[in-house]
């Protein structure tokens, strides 16, 4: 009973393995798009660069006419006495002096004021900041957007490599059935011993379980694909005929250097921008603004609060120009400037050594998939040589001519061959990605 279950997990395993073999049109390319469309972060990166789109247009408007209705109502319970040389209006001047009220108890004033413009560099500076912000935000979206997509193809490679051990897994998985299926058809005959049975048991127990643990990781890869791109698993399926993934491609990317285009070494470029408008900001404070201003209105003063008093409404109305030029401003100008200074020094020597990192990073993969490519090469050719004396050792054990013992021995060396290719397969996938991600170039994968 315990063998027939072992047999019947194999067969649906097999029939799981199965469904690997569909055929499907998504791609590497479409994931990575479903994921930039659906990732909650990229969408909300997008909102904040909208923001900063509106808050320009809103800076703009600084230079429209600024319209205002005003409404004044003075109560003056002691009106203010002026001292009035009264003694130069007689025919003969003299030194004589009078205190005298000018006003009423009550004053009201009714008018529109305008005020339009003219030159504000202070407007045109905080509107080249929030230009520059705006580039910033999406600059930010660059960066997340570069992590997601490598995120998501490092994760679509992993899955690809493991859905083909998967498979090769399976295979073996049904060599050993089949072998131990024909070991316990000559021991039913009483050709071999029961401890022939035992290894060729073992041996399938192996293949089942190496095939689990293939699967389960290949299951793993395909839920955080699914988290990445705001998919289901069961949508989940991995093209094993994907254009990306041509062994063709391990070569292009040999002379590529791009690292100007990395999506940090721009946000760094923007950072500096906006330090060095910062400057030019500082330096707009002390400069002039011109306008003009304009009023048209009524006033009223009466000795009683009365708005319909006859005769006590007076016409009012101005129009001039407006120019203000600071003098002192209560900061320091030159530390502020400094501070400035020093932290586009600071951006410089980050992009530098960003720059110096990728340029490394892209050499180290380089020399990495020379060595990684031969290992391959290597492994490649002993598993289809392990997988050539493989058949020929099962022909000749269903011919009598050999134990299954050697059967096991070559079976063996063969699953750790395959997990050997695996690995290495995996590694030169992703040593390539690096390079991409080194040189900007992710984008190159979806676009």
């Amino acid at each position: 009973m315990k063998n027939k279950k072992r047999t019947i997990t194999a067969i649906a395993i097999l029939y799981t393995a199965s469904l690997f073999a569909q055929q499907n049109n998504f791609t590497l390319k479409n994931y990575i798009i479903d994921a930039i469309k659906n990732k909650s972060n990229i969408a909300s990166l997008n909102m904040l660069s909208e923001i900063e789109a509106l808050k320009t247009a809103q800076l703009n408007a600084g230079f429209l006419p600024q319209v205002s209705l005003a409404y004044d109502v003075i109560y003056n319970p002691i009106i203010r006495s002026s001292i009035v040389p009264v003694g130069k209006f007689n025919p003969t001047p003299t030194d004589e002096v009078r205190a005298i009220k000018f006003g009423t108890n009550f004053q009201q004033s009714l008018g529109v004021q305008a005020y339009q413009p003219i030159i504000d560099a202070t407007i045109k500076s905080k509107i080249a900041e929030s230009k520059i912000q705006q580039k910033i935000k999406l600059t930010d979206i660059k960066v997340a957007t570069e992590e997601l997509v490598y995120e998501v193809s490092k994760t679509y490679i992993n899955g690809y490599v493991k859905q083909q051990e998967a498979k090769e897994n399976a295979r073996d998985t049904n060599r050993t059935l089949q072998n131990l299926l024909l070991v316990k058809a000559k021991f039913d005959e009483g050709k071999i011993l029961k401890t022939e049975v035992n290894k060729a048991q073992i041996n399938h127990n192996n293949a089942v379980e190496i095939y689990r643990n293939t699967f389960i990781a290949l299951t793993q890869e395909k839920i955080y694909l699914a988290f990445l791109t705001n998919k289901k698993v069961e949508q989940i399926l991995i093209n094993d005929n994907d254009e990306a993934l041509k062994e063709a491609n391990l070569n292009w990317v040999k002379d590529i250097n791009q690292t100007d285009s990395l999506a940090n070494i721009e946000q760094l470029n923007n950072n500096i921008d906006f330090t060095k408008q910062l400057i030019n900001s500082e330096k707009t404070k002390y400069k002039a603004t011109i306008g003009l201003n304009g009023y048209l209105g009524v006033d009223q003063f009466t000795r009683n609060m009365n708005p319909l008093a006859s005769s006590s409404w007076f016409g009012n109305s101005f129009v001039g120009v407006s120019v203000k030029l600071p003098i002192l401003l209560s900061e320091n100008k030159a530390n502020k400037t400094s501070q400035y200074q020093l932290q586009i020094k600071n951006y410089s020597l980050q992009k530098n050594e960003i720059i110096r990192e990728a340029e490394t990073n892209k050499l180290i993969a380089q020399n990495e998939i020379d060595n990684i490519k031969a290992a391959y090469d290597n492994a490649k050719a002993n598993a289809d040589l392990y997988k050539e004396t493989l058949y020929i050792l099962q022909e000749r054990l269903k011919e009598g001519q050999i134990t299954n013992y050697e059967v096991n021995i070559e079976a063996q060396a063969y699953q750790k061959e395959i997990e050997k290719l695996t690995t290495i397969k995996a590694a030169l996938w992703l040593q390539w990605l690096n390079i991409l991600k080194s040189n900007g170039l992710l984008k190159k994968l979806y676009n």
